[in-house]
């Protein structure tokens, strides 16, 4: 039993590697950060980042299609 809880957290720990591919401290980073912390709370931030980027460049391309249009 011990074994497949510590395979999961590895395998959560993989995934927010992988989920933090493009960011800056890459998926190496990641991997370690959810292996230190927590695979949960790695993923949670990196869902929030994502969605406040995403925000951002939606923002941006208005910004750009208004400059485009004018």
């Amino acid at each position: 039993m011990t074994i497949i809880i510590v395979f999961f957290y590895i395998a959560l720990c993989f995934y927010a590697g992988f989920a933090g591919r493009n960011s800056t401290i890459g998926p190496i980073g990641y991997f370690l950060l959810a292996f230190l912390l927590s695979p949960v709370l790695v993923l949670i931030f990196l869902v929030i980042c994502q969605i406040g980027s995403t925000k951002n460049c939606s923002r941006n391309l208005e910004q750009n299609n208004r400059t485009i249009d004018n």
